[in-house]
């Protein structure tokens, strides 16, 4: 199994520590595992201004903050496209590896 210096968490629709394949990998192939949430700006453009999901999202997210911050790390989060946040994030933060859970919503 490869072992990476730094790692990157992307949590895109599995919002939770435990049971998350993903992040499991992630922490045992890297010494630091960066966590990485992305609200996709093309999926928000299509949504209400006041779409319950995305305060569904955002409640979900601060537990998460709170599960990580307990684990003595944190989440990023950023606005944006995934083709565009991913790379910059790599790059500022030397990342050498991106794990992701599967999504198959098209």
């Amino acid at each position: 199994m490869k072992q990476y210096s730094h790692g990157l968490m992307w949590f895109r629709r599995d919002l939770r520590m435990t049971d998350n394949r993903p992040l499991f990998q992630a922490l045992r192939q890297c010494e630091t595992v960066f966590c990485l949430f992305i609200f996709d700006t093309h999926i928000l453009s299509t949504l209400p201004p006041d779409d319950r999901r995305v305060a569904f999202i955002d409640a979900c997210l601060d537990d998460l903050q709170r599960q990580l911050q307990q684990a003595g790390s944190g989440l990023i989060v950023r606005h944006g496209t995934p083709q565009q946040i991913i790379p910059a994030i790599a790059r500022q933060l030397n990342v050498e590896a991106v794990f992701a859970g599967s999504d198959y919503e098209p």
